[in-house]
């Protein structure tokens, strides 16, 4: 009986680990500039494209989360909106960013950049949620606040 025993506990341990996949990743909330550079360059390329009004080179910065939920035609009044509520882009200013990145089998980045962002009427608070999609960030939540 004993015998039967210890044979069917090694057999049970090659069987269950024959179904377990050990992956591993390794998780980082990191101010790394090469990290955050992408994401600062991402920023720079919509405030760029939205200081000359060329609002259709602001739709490729955006992922596909955003697009689940809203539109290039909603993105387009919103920018009208704004333009015509708070004034034009004059001057921008980051002033607080974060990143995580997990870096394993499956690779991925969230990014969080806020901006104060100097406007002919009234100066505002911009902040930016990206996420790494393949090997480029994309913006997937652009929200702007009033400031007081």
């Amino acid at each position: 009986m004993k015998n039967k025993k210890v044979l069917f506990f090694p057999l049970l341990l090659i069987l269950i680990g024959g179904c377990i996949k050990v992956t591993t990743h390794t998780i980082t909330k990191t101010e790394d500039p090469a990290d955050q550079k992408q994401a600062a360059n991402v920023a720079e390329s919509f405030y760029t494209a939205l200081i000359n009004k060329n609002y259709d080179q602001t739709y490729t910065l955006f992922g596909i989360p955003f697009y689940k939920v809203g539109s290039k035609e909603a993105l387009h009044k919103d920018y009208e909106k704004v333009a015509a509520e708070f004034g034009p882009v004059k001057k921008v200013a980051l002033i607080s960013s974060h990143t995580k990145t997990i870096k394993g089998n499956k690779n991925s980045g969230n990014y969080v950049l806020i901006y104060a962002v100097r406007r002919s009427i009234s100066d505002t608070y911009e902040t930016f949620t990206m996420d790494l999609e393949g090997n480029t960030v994309k913006i997937i939540n652009y929200d702007v606040k009033f400031i007081r």
